[in-house]
């Protein structure tokens, strides 16, 4: 080697070191020095130095100090080049991070600390990563039997290859849905024939679906000691024709017959049941798996039936006898199904200008392609069937007229249609504020944008709706905070708190000399716990002292409102249960977790972590006999990854932390609740005190 490059070689060093920042100054330490790696892996303010201090580290007992002793970033890097079993089942069961947790879990060889973290992480990322790293089946079994969190049951059976241990799942599960999935990861027939043909009832049902043996299919098909549902399924997988024919043409119950009906191949069998079927709904069945038109004809001819000759009009192509039939049939029904399937202009335009029956007329404009402008705006401001009238507002364009109709239609469904027609910011702005009905106001703050307009709403309107909707869809705290700042004792104060998250707006509304729910609200969503023992320690109120050491005994509570109680205030409603009697409430509330780190972008230490919460909700009514009346579920919206790295959210436990609340639409459950009243009932809620009750009421009145 020349003198030349004995010289270049520890200067390229040095250069190198102190790019890498692994050097003080000038001094010079040999990038081979462990001790200086473990140096800046533990103190250097640069991410990517500490990173490639880990990746050079090679002394075992070095990362494990790491991995033990630093942030959780520098835990996490030095799991990953740890490689005794012994140190990554300490990190794996005992690290307070879950991203360490799972780091080190993934890297476990050891089965039985993978089923004990599998069985009790707290974190669903590090359980769901011990079951997908486990390979024993005897485990992977016993998880899928008494898993107490259904994710991890599920995930396990998933990874069971051997039948006859998923057999064992099966019959011995006291899950349902494990039972199911059990039975459609079986390979072996013979073991879904074992399922069937034994004396459990409940998987004898479960496992008729997922039966390819034909021979069996069509005793439980026939058998009529059987179920109707599982004969259902028995036939709606079975292929023997002889077997369909006679269920289709003898069987006990319509709806056995329509199944075989539906998987019948014989044409013949099909036009017999379609022209001579005593059951009406045998003869519709038919005539859906057949395309002879003289065969739709004859039916349309000389069926007693309506919904049969309906159904046999939906399956013309004869445009001439379409048009007979839309111009003459007298049955509406009829002739609505004949107009669906016209295809020329200028008929659809004749009984969409003549028909006097508003469904035809309806089902005409649909069709239409191309309507002049003053025909559209005579049906949507005269025509007397709200439906005709909603079609043609959709094709209007005339803010001030769409205006006009929404402000003066009786029919909800028609200015609801306007009010999507409207696009114009400050028509939308207007209606916002000064609409006298609190849905539109409502329904118009969710098409606005400008959150200075929105801002207005949520200070002004009287109406709780409006104001959560109005704040709900502003992201700029600093537009926020001075409607709890001015509010006074208007409601709007306290509502507007609970959308603050920006920690120094939380303080001041916590300390300042705001009403006493605000400052209540505002600690109570308040994480650092500095600021909270201070306030608990400090503060002159007795009230705001307790709720701050409330705080600091639970720091991650999630926010709860009222919903509930409201929706009880609903179902409670006189009216309501003089009608329907005293309803039953489930009410279930769950919290998604999602969690996020960035590992890339800059060059910024510690990585930023950030935790979403999204809500969700299940809502179930029903009467008291147990007639379900409303079943929803409502969940929030999911946010992007980078919104919840955002320096203006609380900070939990080194995570920015946001919550994703559940809208619960109360109106649409009153809906629910109504929608199969008399008339004259909804005429009586329709003066309820409540206003979804009243709101709903009228809607389903003027539709």
């Amino acid at each position: 080697m020349t003198i030349q490059a004995l010289s270049v070689k520890p200067f390229c060093f040095v250069v190198a070191s102190l790019l890498l920042g692994f050097l003080p100054g000038t001094a010079s330490a040999a990038v081979s020095d462990q001790e200086s790696f473990l140096y800046q892996a533990l103190n250097s303010p640069k991410k990517s130095v500490r990173m490639e201090a880990i990746r050079s580290l090679t002394g075992d007992e070095d990362l494990a100090r790491l991995a033990r002793e630093g942030d959780w970033f520098i835990r996490r890097l030095a799991v990953t080049k740890i490689a005794d079993q012994s140190v990554l089942a300490e990190i794996a069961l005992k690290d307070p991070d879950w991203a360490v947790r799972e780091e080190a879990t993934s890297r476990l060889i050891n089965q039985d600390v993978l089923y004990t973290i599998a069985e009790r992480d707290t974190s669903k990322a590090v359980r769901m990563r011990a079951v997908r790293t486990l390979l024993d089946p005897v485990y992977l079994k016993r998880l899928a039997l008494w898993s107490s969190y259904g994710d991890v049951r599920k995930q396990a059976l998933l990874l069971i290859t051997d039948d006859g241990m998923i057999l064992d799942v099966v019959r011995n599960s006291s899950h349902e849905a494990i039972r199911k999935l059990g039975i459609s990861l079986l390979k072996d027939q013979a073991f879904v024939r074992e399922l069937v043909n034994g004396k459990d009832r409940q998987l004898h049902e479960l496992a008729v679906p997922f039966l390819r043996d034909q021979n069996l299919l069509k005793k439980v098909a026939e058998d009529v000691k059987e179920e109707e549902e599982t004969r259902i399924k028995a036939v709606s997988a079975l292929n023997d024709q002889d077997t369909l024919q006679r269920l289709a043409l003898h069987g006990n119950s319509p709806g056995l017959r329509i199944a075989a009906v539906s998987r019948m191949q014989n044409v013949k069998v099909l036009e017999k049941l379609a022209l001579k079927d005593r059951n009406p709904g045998i003869r519709i069945a038919s005539l859906r798996f057949l395309s002879d038109q003289p065969i739709m004809a004859r039916v349309y001819k000389n069926d007693s039936d309506a919904g049969v000759r309906a159904e046999a009009v939906r399956r013309m192509t004869d445009q001439p006898l379409l048009e007979k039939i839309a111009a003459t049939e007298p049955t509406e029904e009829i002739r609505v199904c004949a107009v669906e399937r016209l295809a020329r202009q200028s008929a659809l335009m004749k009984i969409f200008l003549t028909d006097k029956a508003g469904p035809v007329r309806y089902a005409a404009l649909r069709k239409l392609k191309r309507v002049e402008e003053e025909v559209l705006v005579k049906s949507a401001t005269g025509d007397p069937y709200p439906m005709v009238r909603r079609e043609a507002v959709s094709r209007l364009s005339d803010q001030k007229l769409l205006l006009s109709i929404l402000q003066k239609d009786p029919s909800f469904s028609v200015r609801m249609a306007a009010l999507q027609r409207i696009t114009d910011p400050r028509l939308l702005a207007e209606i916002a504020q000064k609409d006298v009905r609190w849905v539109t106001r409502l329904e118009t703050v969710k098409k606005i944008t400008d959150e200075a307009a929105l801002a207005t709403v949520a200070g002004r309107d009287e109406d709780f709706d409006v104001r959560e909707a109005s704040l709900g869809e502003i992201e700029d705290q600093k537009t926020i905070f001075p409607l709890v700042r001015d509010s006074g004792s208007k409601p709007v104060g306290l509502q507007a708190t609970s959308f603050l998250t920006n920690p120094v707006f939380l303080k001041t509304a916590a300390t300042g000399k705001f009403p006493i729910g605000v400052r209540l609200e505002a600690v109570s969503l308040m994480t650092d716990p500095v600021e909270l023992t201070s306030i608990a320690l400090s503060n002159a109120d007795e009230q705001v002292r307790l709720a701050a050491v409330k705080r600091l005994l639970n720091p991650s509570a999630k926010p709860v409102g009222n919903i509930k109680e409201r929706l009880k205030l609903m179902l409670l409603d006189p009216v309501l249960t003089r009608l329907r009697g005293e309803m039953n409430l489930s009410f279930e509330r769950e919290w998604e977790e999602r969690r996020y780190a960035d590992y890339g972008g800059k060059d910024v230490y510690p990585p930023k972590r950030g935790r979403a919460y999204v809500e969700q909700i299940r809502i179930l009514v029903s009467e008291p006999g147990g007639k379900v009346l409303c079943r929803r579920e409502f969940m929030g919206k999911r946010a992007g990854k980078a919104e919840h790295f955002d320096d203006q959210l609380p900070l939990l436990n080194g995570y920015r932390v946001k919550y994703k609340r559940a809208r619960v639409d109360l109106l649409q459950i009153a809906r629910d609740l109504l929608k199969d009243l008399e008339r004259t009932d909804l005429q009586a809620l329709s003066k309820s005190r409540n206003k979804y009750l009243h709101t709903a009421a009228e809607e389903l009145l003027n539709p």
